[in-house]
């Protein structure tokens, strides 16, 4: 998800990719991701940006961010989000069940792309879904 996040973060609110992306996004974001997040998560990242709740890219952009700079964060964050990855991964797809699998659909329009070739080769694809990378 840290690619997606990556390779969105500059394209449009209205381009094609962000729009596929959003598009049933407050379903998957539950109206709003920023309170179904720890209070020690949510305070740290007031801190740096300013999110937008009902945003897809937004909730990929904090994951991609709080998974970068993970070293610096406040110990009580740390300890929410667990250790990278599997826990990490885990403290997001429990609150976010359908997040992994809705961004995986929606970046379809970028399979082509070298970055995302891997994730919808045809032998990869299956293992993608089942969980086996992340």
């Amino acid at each position: 998800m840290p690619d997606v996040s990556d390779r969105i973060e500059k394209e449009t609110l209205d381009g094609p990719i962000v729009k596929q992306l959003e598009r049933g996004g407050r379903e998957v974001v539950k109206l709003d991701w920023r309170e179904h997040i720890t209070v020690p998560l949510q305070t740290d990242l007031r801190k740096f940006r300013s999110y937008k709740g009902g945003s897809v890219r937004d909730l990929l952009r904090a994951m991609r961010n709080k998974k970068h700079h993970y070293r610096e964060l406040p110990p009580e964050v740390q300890e929410t989000l667990g250790s990278i990855p599997d826990d990490f991964v885990c403290y997001f797809t429990a609150r976010f069940p359908q997040l992994l699998l809705h961004t995986y659909h929606a970046m379809h329009i970028c399979c082509h792309e070298r970055l995302f070739q891997h994730y919808y080769d045809e032998d990869s694809a299956e293992l993608s879904l089942a969980g086996d990378t992340v």
